[in-house]
């Protein structure tokens, strides 16, 4: 598939420094919008390692707010709805520890990351609780989507090598 632009929404983040250190306000709720219900914080320690890409399916979809805290990734979101007409485009945002930006990915997207410096931490919120029956994933290195990584993917789970590829279940 392609990639295209907008598919992710990315967010400032307000950060501000003093004698004391800094401040990130990474999140603030609105009305009818985004309420964690899960954090997770994930460290990488050496470039290469890519985690993902995974959804869950209705009825347990979510979205995420991911933010780079330390180090820098490439983060990914494929856009797996099929009443959509961006079906199975991706777009990719490089996140850095220094960039003051946030991702907001929506339903039906499955997520990933692709570390790009040692000592790598990633902090995301989700707004629904992991359903392991409504898990599913894509491979990152699958030729249908066309993902094109800023360097490869060297380490990856097995579980995320195994999943089907898009030629095979389509």
């Amino acid at each position: 598939m392609s990639r295209v632009e907008n598919l992710i929404q990315v967010l400032a983040v307000t950060y501000f420094t003093d004698q004391r250190g800094s401040y990130r306000k990474l999140w603030s709720a609105q009305p009818g919008g985004f309420v964690p219900r899960q954090i997770a914080a994930v460290d990488c320690p050496e470039p290469g390692i890519f985690r993902g890409l995974h959804w869950q399916a209705q009825p347990h979809t979510e979205r995420k707010l991911v933010t780079c805290q330390r180090g820098s990734v490439f983060d990914i979101a494929v856009n797996m709805d099929p009443s959509s007409p961006g079906f199975r485009s991706w777009q990719g945002v490089e996140l850095t520890a220094n960039d003051n930006k946030a991702l907001l990915i929506p339903p039906l997207h499955a997520h990933g990351f692709l570390s790009l410096s040692a000592d790598t931490l990633v902090v995301y919120a989700s707004d629904a609780d992991y359903v392991p029956d409504a898990e599913r994933g894509l491979q990152v290195t699958d030729s249908k989507l066309g993902i094109v990584l800023p360097e490869p993917a060297r380490i990856l789970s097995n579980k995320d090598k195994s999943w089907p590829l898009l030629a095979s279940s389509s």
